[in-house]
């Protein structure tokens, strides 16, 4: 399997990019000034926010993740009490980069870092060199989880369109 190479390409500037792509999941990796987790600066994070243009001096950096990276960073996220939160208007599930670094999940280099436990893979219905589809079909599970309650939360009429079209691609059981 490739290693999770941070390429600026990775950098999600637009946050109205296609929420489920062939290649990436909708987790983001969030790395903010504002992050109460923040303690350290991150010369990759310092580095692209030099790229970006118009957005003040603490742009937001956004980290797209493939799928089978997103699977185990919501799974190890979850082993480790971190709550990935959405945001509600692009229905990207976000996680704190900072939170991933302090909990051993993700490298100062943005590499995932999260060995999948043996119960975690089962949970995930993934072999042992999982597919894409694999991978896919585990994160949006558990992103359906989680989305639901938030429809019913904010009764956003958006959200519960896109709920109802994910659901039919993959059921919730």
């Amino acid at each position: 399997m490739k290693q999770n190479i941070l390429v600026l390409e990775d950098v999600v500037e637009n946050p109205t990019r296609t929420l489920v792509d062939p290649q990436y999941s909708p987790v983001r990796i969030l790395f903010h000034g504002d992050d109460p987790a923040k303690d350290l600066v991150l010369p990759f994070v310092v580095e692209i926010q030099s790229h970006l243009t118009d957005l003040g001096d603490d742009p937001t950096v956004m980290i797209r993740t493939t799928w089978l990276d997103a699977y185990k960073l919501m799974a190890g996220s979850i082993r480790v009490g971190i709550r990935p939160f959405f945001d509600t208007a692009t229905a990207q599930t976000r996680v704190s980069g900072y939170e991933l670094i302090r909990a051993g999940l993700l490298t100062e280099d943005c590499v995932v870092s999260v060995t999948l436990t043996d119960e975690e893979r089962r949970a995930g219905h993934l072999s042992n060199s999982p597919t894409m589809q694999e991978a896919m079909d585990a994160v949006m599970s558990l992103y359906l989880y989680n989305l639901a309650p938030l429809v019913i939360e904010t009764g956003d009429q958006k959200l519960a369109a896109l709920y109802t079209k994910l659901v039919k691609l993959w059921p919730v059981t």
